[in-house]
């Protein structure tokens, strides 16, 4: 251990004669009117377009699309929401992909076709409209059986931010299959309850057991099904997460987001900023459904979920 004289060594070693030392020289001070008055970029309410475009072609073979606006979002690292980075994975039969992320976990749909996945000594079998969850911390090689579509979802952003690494083996972070069998069999005990006025809308939410708790899919992530019926409006809200809304069934529904309209297309994704007011409204012949994804879990975790309707 460094006695006095040494430590007061160092510290002259480190100051010029002005008193000045490679300690104060980093710090930075900020004196506002206001501290909340801080203004980083804001989230857009924005749809991929060129993304679903990519990832819908019929040519090509199979390759990850990044769904990446950081530059709007004044981030060095790619992201989609602050906390969450979205990406389309188009698999041609036959040819396998593989995707390599540090994250806590990986939260996958799958949009069309069937295929399995394999990561480490494990593989899970999946077909369309399953959900399921692999950990982020190892390689998964996804293999199709025939032409298929996968939307994938991690906590990146949000762990290059903190400058933190995943933990490894972690129960929150096992892998998880929602079979699109259960969804609808749980689907149908939602729509079997009487209608209530303060219903967010008809809706499955993933957990596990490791997250129940809070009601997650993740310990950051919120993953959900939402539904509803041809004709209806799902009541204006807002909540502080952000969200990420695939379009499963979206034929004639369009969102109203703060004001601006947005028109549903097949397998597209619309970002709904945090404390945005929105809703949803069916005109089609059939049930709207879509996969709702939120940066949920911190914001469960600190108290401040901020939900209310507001119209």
């Amino acid at each position: 251990m460094s006695n006095v004289s040494e430590v007061i060594s160092k510290y002259q070693s480190e100051t010029d004669s002005s008193g000045r030392s490679l300690y104060s020289d980093r710090a930075q001070y900020y004196v506002p009117t206001n501290s909340f008055n801080a203004a980083p970029p804001k989230v857009p309410v924005h749809a991929f377009e060129k993304e679903r475009i990519e990832a819908l072609r019929k040519d090509g073979g199979s390759t990850i699309i990044t769904l990446d606006i950081s530059e709007q979002l004044g981030l060095s690292f790619p992201a989609t929401l602050p906390n969450v980075l979205a990406r389309y994975i188009r698999l041609i039969a036959g040819e396998a992909c593989t995707l390599d992320v540090e994250a806590t976990s990986v939260v996958y749909y799958v949009i069309s076709g069937r295929g399995t996945s394999s990561f480490g000594n494990e593989t899970l079998a999946w077909n369309q409209g399953d959900v399921f969850v692999l950990p982020g911390q190892t390689s998964a090689r996804h293999t199709p059986e025939q032409d298929a579509l996968l939307y994938a979802l991690t906590d990146e952003p949000f762990l290059d931010y903190m400058e933190l690494s995943p933990r490894r083996n972690s129960p929150h972070t096992q892998a998880v299959l929602y079979t699109r069998e259960e969804i609808d069999r749980h689907l149908e005990i939602q729509y079997s309850r009487e209608a209530n006025a303060d219903d967010a809308g008809k809706a499955v939410i993933f957990s596990t057991n490791a997250t129940r708790s809070m009601g997650t899919t993740t310990p950051l992530l919120t993953v959900n099904v939402n539904t509803l019926p041809a004709g209806q409006d799902q009541r204006a809200h807002r909540h502080n997460p952000a969200a990420l809304t695939l379009s499963v069934e979206g034929e004639g529904v369009h969102s109203v987001v703060d004001g601006t309209r947005v028109e549903w297309k097949d397998s597209g994704v619309l970002l709904t900023p945090p404390g945005a007011l929105h809703s949803h409204h069916s005109r089609g012949t059939k049930q709207m459904r879509s996969i709702v994804v939120q940066d949920s879990g911190i914001f469960y975790h600190s108290r401040i979920i901020g939900f209310r309707f507001d119209d």
